[in-house]
Order: structure tokens, then sequence, then C-alpha cells
């Protein structure tokens, strides 16, 4: 279930834009790419998750920068250290991720982060695949969440079906023009309607400026699966 604010403001993206780029399989096309900007946090979820935030900056006894799971359930919890100095502002500089459910059709999920590891879960081979969320948001000014280089592809029975490239996802207040809370969300809808698997990978990046000392929460990027 995915509801956003009214003062979202909403852009349709199914027509040529420089964020997207959509790669033809199968003789099929993706059927919506769409995305808003909002200075208000959307009341998004999903039957899967995969999150980075700025936690505990990677305290093993503190909150964790990434999880994964099913529903509001984590099943897997990384500490990855963003940044060791801060007091000069923080820049996590560029971190690769990755959601994977049921890949190659045998029921395992995995997520991983930079510098945080990795953990599998199990989610089963029963699945239908039918839409991919992914947001970047910051409750607080100067700071800035960003995704790069996103790739989501859709596997039906292991096997590839439809994919899209999303250079990049921000929300950004250390741009004196734009207030927090902000967010930016992109959802990808495909053709098919009978995948049962799933890849998210890229990177992403988390900044504040010098003097901004950010709470658990205050940054934080996620992919929801429904």
């Amino acid at each position: 279930m995915i509801a956003a604010t009214d003062n979202a403001r909403r852009r349709n993206t199914t027509s040529p834009n420089p964020l997207f780029r959509m790669e033809r399989m199968e003789a099929r096309q993706f059927r919506s790419l769409a995305s808003w900007t909002a200075n208000t946090i959307s009341d998004l979820s999903g039957d899967f998750f995969g999150s980075a935030m700025f936690g505990d900056n990677g305290d093993l006894y503190g909150i964790a920068t990434s999880t994964a799971g099913i529903a509001s359930t984590e099943h897997v919890s990384l500490f990855a250290m963003w940044d060791s100095d801060y007091e000069d502002g923080v820049n996590s500089l560029s971190r690769s991720v990755s959601l994977s459910l049921n890949r190659t059709a045998n029921g395992a999920a995995s997520w991983s982060c930079q510098g945080g590891g990795s953990g599998t879960f199990t989610v089963g081979t029963d699945l239908s695949i039918s839409s991919v969320t992914i947001r970047a948001a910051v409750l607080e000014d100067g700071m800035r969440m960003e995704w790069n280089t996103l790739a989501v592809s859709f596997y039906d029975g292991g096997v590839r079906g439809e994919s899209v490239y999303i250079l990049n996802i921000v929300a950004d207040t250390m741009n004196t023009s734009n207030n927090a809370p902000l967010e930016s969300v992109v959802i990808v809808t495909p053709e098919g309607t009978s995948y049962d698997g799933v890849v998210v990978s890229g990177r992403v990046k988390l900044q504040a400026e010098v003097g901004v000392y950010p709470a658990a929460d205050d940054l934080f990027g996620q992919i929801f699966i429904n």
C-alpha cells in the first residue's frame, strides 16, 4: 500500500526523462515509472524492504545503519560506519547496496551494504512482485541523501524479464532553497504480471553540513517491494 500526502508534487515519468534509462527485453516495456518530491514524508510500506540510514554510525551496540526484512520485521541488521570523523561534516562517500529476493527461484533473499557486510533470509518461492518503490529522505536542514546508479531487475523462475536503470534519487536540504522534511520517491511498475523475483542494486551517499549532527533517522533511503 502506498499513500502520498495531498501536497506531494508528482511527476509522471512514463515519457523520456534524463533520470531513467529503460531496457527492453522479450518485447516488454515498463507500464509505469512515476516519481514525486514533497516536503512531507509519505506513508510507504511494502511486503519486503531494505533501508539505509544514519543510525548510530556503525556502533555495534547502537542503532543499525542498514536493515532488510519482511513487512515490518527486520531479518538483517548491518552496522556500516558512514564517516569516522564528522566534526567536519558527514560524508559517507558512495557505498554499494543490494537487495535480492528469490533471484534464482530458490526462495533466498539477501541484503548487503558496503562497509557493513551482508545477510540472508528466506522469502519462499511463491512471490508475486508488482512494484518497487525507492525513497531518499531527510528530516532536517543541512542534510543530503542520495541513491545513484540504481538498477531494478524483475525475474520469472530465475529468468530476467525486465530491467530499469535510474541515475539518481536525491533529497537535499544542504541547498538552502529546499526545506526539511524532504523526500524524493520513484515507483517502478513492470509490464509483466508473473514476476516472482527482483534485484535492486545501486549506491547510497549520506551527507550533512559542518555543525549538523544527524539523529539516527534524520537521513535515510528505503526500498519497498510489493
